[in-house]
């Protein structure tokens, strides 16, 4: 009765959260199903509600509520999980013809949490009873109806949950579990796929051949067996983590090579048999196709190379023979990304060895790319994109000269297309200019990558791009000329301009060009240089009309053009402007002819005229963010250079620059501007210094003269900061100077320049820094900028702060930094609380905390600081300072675990402190110490190898001081350092798991983990086992108890020998080195084990 009254008030809120009655009682409805999902106490009471419950609403909620539970991996009993996958299996049986699909797929997960959380159990009998269910349902994955769909939707989810790591699991247990399911199960999965594939295509054939059709529950059958398959291709076999949209290649295993080549055939049969209708089945059909010809090309021996491209070949024609499907903006996307991977996968070479590639097929594909130009402009550019990749790979070898005479040129197939795209551009304008389609540059990410690989292919036929080009822009030149600002005509004319600029910066990217297809009376510079000169001038006509608007209420239009142009500036420079161009003279004296520029002894005309465009763009462009970014970009690219920046050391436009940096010359340099303008001046003055830094070589009052515009600003700040001045603009005077310091100091890699730098900074720059704290405390607008131009300053770059017995300099900025970030940390501990959902917790909270730790982390990797002597006179500076940092980020520490950026901070800035001065980490306080091993354990877990390692080093060199203060030659050593503390000890005193936790994990690197760390894994257990020697027996046992008895046999054979004797470094080593010669038996043994099955199978 008491379970019947749990229902009804289960179905009672079931009801109010999917048909809210009020506010209240909606809230109070969802809170009871939190509850319920919080303890293992009701999962008795979530069966029966699935079970009993009313639905469709049961299934939701009930489905839910235990995917939650088996997630947060409270304890659940194992004979509790067993019943709990025995029955969600039957439930799913029991409904299999007529369950809900969501609800459906979230029980399928949960049914696959429980597997993979006790792959690996084994009962007393030795047995794995969490894989009784899987085989089970394996069995009916065979059968062609609703329980089959059911099957393979369960390994679907089975698969995709033992590939990914779960929130709640440790990666060396996830690492563990993917291998084995890998090798127990992955192959039996494919091999039934494969075969199951075969037995539908026959089923198919037989229906369609006697004049029927494949029922409904067939379709349905094989839409849930592809994306099945699918998944298997999609599982990361090589146990990294990336982007299945990036992958080139499918790595399966080479073993499985036997069964691959038997699916080529059939897969473009079942294309044959699919109707239009289906378009998600043929969707997944043809990105399993995709995987197919992706597959890695090294598994197979030249002839099964050479009849996978055949089937491949063949296929291609039997997909183009049915346009029907094509005309299907999925289905043309998955195809068209078929092609670009099946020529990233194999050479050209590879392919025109078949006649039929280049004889039949590429014409065929040309004429299809030149139609899906005009049909796929709006509703499928991702297809487009595949297309224009698949030709630029293919123009960019079809240049090879072709000995066979049978076998057509494939520039002749290649060379239609380049016209045919800028054509479908322009028509593109057409259709946003009247609202048919969105605006082509709404996305500028998605211009450069086109423009990427049109790059090369639009340079096949250089005489038709040129007539092309050159009546685009005499025509829509003309027309800007002769209508309207804002009329039809205009706007059109302008749209147009813009995608021509974007065009022509893509042929001027001449890097993988296709030079060879050149005819003998083509000259590509001379092409290229034409489209610069034309670029050109459309840029001061640009400028012009942006005076004519102001700085404010700029057309849109007028912004892209501005960004088209900086990228055809950016692409030429790369491909002509450098000393190293064997034309690099010709070029530039051709373009000096053309734009009529008047050109003095001493100059560099070309370069000259970058840095006017760069410094007019910084002059007229000042609010518009985006072409400040670029422009600043583009001048960044021109300074990083050594060569380079000595070259336009001497021009009239720079040394312009460097006496007039100043708010009436650069207006973006005021107190006005917005946030993302302000970002901008770091970049503006790094670029500067590079190029000053030559100069202060050469002239010694050069530096005078540059710095003069910024004191002057610098003396109005502090005018401002005594008068107690509290305004807008005085924040943003602070945050744009040490905007200014940073970009400065980032451009000084010697140490001479830095050392000038500083020596200017000393009395000026920090007393406002230390002001501003003082007052503006509560405003990261100008805390942060400050805090990243401290660390910046105490940042060693290229041992710029080296120490040295002339000078003191690095300790002296470290001072002067300690004060302001120790004056910061005590201000802001005061400030009042902010709830963690307030919208101004991370900007006014955590990113401060982050911007502290991020300055002391810089000071500690140094390697300048002299941090013995702090203690030994009793100098509290640099304890001050990381005391209050320390305690700020524990303060905050609970908040900043989803915020990775201020995570991987904190956890270098602790790795440095464990390498330079591990003492102080056994004087901080207990929650200092809490979060400190809290940090290191998120490392052990890390999948990134060198996060792994530097946590292992530092809780070595932590504990090793610990273990080593009774060694009589470490105290005498220790005598003129800071004695150790007792935190540490007092924390694993008072955690006693947590050494236990380190133990299990680390002993599962050693046996499970293929990474190549178990030399450091094997130091770290030794420190572990000498921290805790009374406990350690008992874990050991726990542990070995749940391996086979020949590793168990084998790792007590190694503890055996060890840890009889007091902590010592040489024994360490000597066990370090039988831990790393076990798991190299495991790995000999683990290799030789698959030879032998291999041959087997053979």
């Amino acid at each position: 009765m008491r379970m019947d009254s749990q229902i009804a008030l289960l179905n009672a809120a079931a009801r109010e959260v999917y048909n809210p009655t009020s506010a209240q009682r909606n809230i109070e409805a969802n809170a009871t199903f939190e509850q319920l999902s919080e303890s293992p106490e009701n999962l008795g009471l979530i069966l029966e509600f699935l079970e009993r419950g009313e639905q469709p609403n049961a299934s939701y909620i009930a489905s839910s509520s235990l995917k939650k539970l088996t997630e947060r991996r409270i304890t659940i009993s194992i004979p509790e999980q067993l019943r709990l996958s025995s029955q969600l299996l039957q439930f799913l049986a029991s409904h299999a013809a007529d369950s809900d699909r969501y609800a459906s797929r979230k029980l399928c997960e949960v049914f696959a949490n429980i597997c993979k959380f006790n792959f690996i159990f084994r009962d007393a009998e030795k047995n794995y009873p969490f894989r009784q269910p899987l085989n089970q349902v394996q069995k009916a994955l065979t059968s062609i109806n609703p329980e089959g769909v059911l099957a393979l939707e369960i390994l679907t989810s089975v698969i995709d949950t033992f590939d990914n790591q779960i929130i709640c699991e440790g990666t060396t247990e996830h690492r563990q579990v993917h291998n084995e399911f890998q090798n127990r199960y992955l192959r039996d999965y494919f091999a039934t796929a494969v075969a199951q594939i075969i037995e539908v295509v026959s089923l198919f054939q037989r229906t369609v051949a006697s004049g029927g059709q494949p029922t409904s529950l067939q379709y349905e059958y094989l839409r849930q067996l592809l994306i099945f398959f699918k998944r298997i291709f999609e599982y990361e076999f090589l146990g990294s983590c990336y982007d299945m949209e990036e992958r080139e290649t499918v790595d399966l295993p080479s073993s499985w090579r036997q069964k691959i080549l038997t699916i080529y055939e059939p897969v473009f049969v079942l294309y044959q048999l699919l109707p239009a209708t289906q378009t998600d089945s043929i969707v997944n059909l043809l990105t399993i196709i995709g995987c197919l010809s992706s597959v890695r090309r090294t598994v197979f021996d030249s002839e099964e190379r050479a009849t996978i491209i055949g089937h491949l070949l063949n296929g291609i024609q039997i997909i183009l023979i049915d346009l029907a499907k094509l005309n299907v903006p999925q289905i043309f996307v998955e195809f068209s990304r078929f092609l670009f991977r099946l020529i990233k996968n194999f050479t050209f070479t590879d392919l025109a060895r078949q006649k039929q590639f280049t004889n039949e097929l590429l014409p065929v594909l040309s004429n299809f790319t030149i139609g899906a130009f005009q049909a796929f402009d709006t509703t499928a550019s991702n297809g487009i994109f595949y297309l224009l990749a698949f030709w630029q790979a293919i123009s960019v070898h079809a240049v090879m000269p072709i000995k066979n005479e049978e076998i057509r040129n494939p520039l002749e197939s290649i060379k239609p297309i380049p016209i045919a795209f800028v054509e479908s551009r322009m028509r593109l304008c057409d259709m946003s200019l009247v609202g048919e389609a969105d605006s082509p540059f709404d996305d500028n990410v998605s211009i450069v990558q086109f423009m990427d690989h049109f790059s090369g292919l639009c340079r096949t036929d250089l005489a038709s791009m040129a007539v092309v080009l050159k009546e685009l822009f005499e025509e829509n030149a003309q027309t800007l000329m002769s209508n309207e600002p804002g009329s039809q005509s205009y706007l059109l004319a302008e749209l147009k301009l813009v995608f021509w600029t974007y065009i022509v910066g893509a042929c001027l990217d001449n890097r993988d060009s296709v030079r060879c297809s050149l005819l003998s009376n083509e000259d590509p510079e001379e092409f290229d240089i034409t489209l610069f000169v034309k670029v050109s001038r459309l840029a001061t006509y640009n400028t012009e009309r942006l005076k004519q608007h102001g700085n404010f209420d700029i057309p849109q239009n007028i912004i892209e053009l501005e960004l088209a142009i900086l990228s055809a500036y950016d692409r030429f420079r790369v491909s002509y402007l450098n000393e190293t161009h064997r034309y690099y003279n010709e070029i530039q004296n051709e373009i000096v002819k053309q734009m009529g520029i008047v050109v003095n002894d001493d100059t560099d005309p070309v370069w000259e005229l970058y840095l006017e465009k760069i410094a007019t763009n910084i002059r007229v462009w000042a609010n518009v963010d985006e072409v400040m970014t670029k422009s600043l970009t583009l001048f960044t690219s021109l300074t990083s250079s050594t060569s380079m920046a000595r070259k336009i050391l001497k021009l009239a436009t720079v040394q312009y620059m460097f006496a007039n940096h100043d708010e009436q010359t650069f207006p973006f340099l005021g107190s006005s501007g917005s946030k993302n303008i302000l970002r901008t001046r770091t970049a503006f003055y790094s670029s500067l210094m590079r190029i000053l830094c030559y100069g202060i070589d050469e002239t010694q009052t050069m530096f005078d003269t540059f710095i003069k515009p910024v004191e002057y600003r610098m003396q109005q700040i502090l005018s401002a900061l005594n008068q107690g001045v509290n305004e807008t603009g005085l924040k943003n005077a602070i945050a744009g100077v040490a905007r200014d310091f940073r970009g400065m100091a980032e451009a000084c890699r010697r140490s001479t320049h830095y050392a000038c730098l500083m020596g200017w900074c000393h009395d000026k720059v920090y007393a406002i820094f230390l002001q501003a704290v003082e007052r503006f405390y509560n405003e990261p607008q100008v805390t942060v900028p400050i805090l990243k131009c401290l660390a910046e300053f105490a940042l060693n770059r290229n041992a710029r702060l080296a120490f040295s017995l002339v000078n003191f300099r690095g300790p002296a900025i470290f001072m002067e930094i300690s004060k302001i970030v120790t004056t910061l940390c005590e201000r802001f501990q005061t400030l009042p609380q902010l709830q963690p959902n307030d919208s101004d917790f991370y900007s006014h909270r955590l990113k401060v905390v982050g911007a502290m730790t991020s300055v002391l982390k810089n000071v500690l990797n140094g390697n300048y600081l002299p941090l013995g002597l702090f203690y030994t006179y009793n100098d509290r500076t640099f304890k001050n300072m990381t005391d209050t940092v320390f305690r700020l980020f524990t303060h905050y520490a609970q908040y900043i675990e989803d915020i990775p950026k201020i995570q991987a901070i904190y956890s270098d800035t602790i790795y440095e402190l464990g390498r330079v001065y591990p003492v102080y980490i056994t004087h901080m306080p207990k929650d200092d110490v809490t979060v400190f091993f809290h940090y290191l354990e998120r490392g052990f877990h890390s999948s990134d190898r060198v996060r792994l390692l530097n946590s292992s080093t530092t809780f070595e060199r932590v504990t090793d001081m610990l273990l080593e203060s009774t060694n009589r030659r470490n105290q005498l050593e220790m005598v003129h350092c800071e004695p150790v503390g007792d935190a540490v000890a007092k924390c694993l005193e008072s955690e006693p798991n947590l050494l236990r936790k380190y133990f299990e994990t680390f002993m599962h690197m050693v046996v499970f983990d293929p990474r190549p760390i178990h030399y450091m894994a094997g130091r770290v257990l030794y420190n572990i086992v000498h921290l805790c020697p009374q406990m350690y027996p008992s874990w050991r046992d726990d542990f070995l108890s749940n391996l086979t008895p020949p590793l168990r046999d084998a790792l007590m054979n190694i503890f055996s020998k060890f840890f009889t004797q007091p902590f010592d470094t040489q024994e360490r080593e000597a066990f370090t080195v039988a831990i790393e010669a076990f798991h190299n038996d495991l790995k000999d043994n683990a290799r030789n084990a698959e030879v032998h099955i291999t041959m087997d199978q053979l």
